[in-house]
C-alpha cells in the first residue's frame, strides 16, 4: 500500500506539519532491494553530471542556492582539514539523479533509461508522493560533519532514505532540541524518515560501500 504521508509519520489534527515533526521514523521495511541494485550501480545520468556541486540547480526552484553554495563551501574546507591531515575522503562520495530536473515540485520525470524499470515501479508502487530520488553511493572512509540541510521542510519536503546496502559501522546521528544525539543504523530493504532541519552527521567506518536511494516525501504545503 502506497505511504501516506500523515498516516505514515503519525500525524493527527493537533500536529502541525510546520512545527511539530517526528525527529525521525522507520515508515516500512522488506522493499524488495536486490532487483534495484542491479539497475542503479551502473546507471549513468543522463545529461546530468554525478557531482555533489552539480545538484545546486534543484535547489533553486526554492530560493536556496545561496545557502547550498554556503554549505558546498564549508564542506570543501572540512575536506581539505582533513586531507590535510591525511585524510582523502574528496571522491568518496557520489550521488545520481534518478529524474531530470524540473522547475516545479514534483520532481517525478524519470530519466529515459529508467523510464520502465523495477526502481521507478517501487517508487509508484510504495512510495506515492515522493520527490527527487538520487542514488547515492559512500564509499568506506566517507564522513560528513554535522549541518542541517534548511530550515523549510514545509518548502523542501520530507527527507527519506532506503537503504539498499551496507555495513554495520555505516551510522546516522541526528540531535534532538535538547542537545542528545540519537545514533541509527538503517537496514537494508528499510525506509526512513529523516528531519533533515535538525543537526545530523553521517558516516561510514566500515569496509564496503554504503548504497541507499534518497528521496523526499511531498507534504500538503508543497501541493
Amino acid at each position: 500500500m502506497p505511504l501516506k504521508i500523515y498516516e505514515s509519520l503519525d500525524f493527527s489534527k493537533h500536529v502541525s506539519i510546520t512545527k511539530e515533526l517526528p525527529l525521525y521514523k522507520k515508515l516500512c521495511d522488506d522493499i524488495p532491494v536486490d532487483m534495484i541494485l542491479s539497475e542503479l550501480e551502473n546507471y549513468v545520468p543522463e545529461n546530468y553530471s554525478i557531482s555533489g556541486e552539480q545538484t545546486r540547480p534543484w535547489f533553486s526552484a526554492h530560493d536556496n542556492t545561496v545557502r547550498e553554495t554556503e554549505r558546498q563551501a564549508k564542506m570543501k574546507e572540512a575536506l581539505q582539514e582533513l586531507e590535510d591531515l591525511g585524510f582523502h575522503l574528496r571522491n568518496n562520495y557520489t550521488q545520481k539523479q534518478l529524474t531530470i530536473y524540473q522547475e516545479n515540485i514534483p520532481w517525478q520525470n524519470w530519466a529515459k533509461s529508467l523510464s520502465d524499470s523495477i526502481t521507478k515501479s517501487t517508487f509508484e508502487s510504495f512510495l506515492e508522493g515522493y520527490s527527487r530520488p538520487r542514488y547515492v553511493e559512500a564509499k568506506p572512509g566517507w564522513q560528513c560533519n554535522t549541518h542541517r540541510d534548511w530550515h523549510a521542510t514545509t518548502r523542501h519536503g520530507l527527507r527519506c532514505h532506503l537503504m539498499l546496502e551496507t555495513n554495520d559501522e555505516c551510522k546516522h546521528y541526528i540531535t534532538d532540541d535538547d542537545g542528545v544525539e540519537h545514533e541509527l543504523h538503517f537496514a537494508p530493504g528499510e525506509v526512513w524518515f529523516y528531519n533533515v532541519e535538525k543537526p545530523h552527521r553521517a558516516c561510514n567506518l566500515g569496509d564496503t560501500v554504503r548504497k541507499s536511494l534518497s528521496f523526499e516525501l511531498i507534504n500538503d504545503d508543497l501541493l
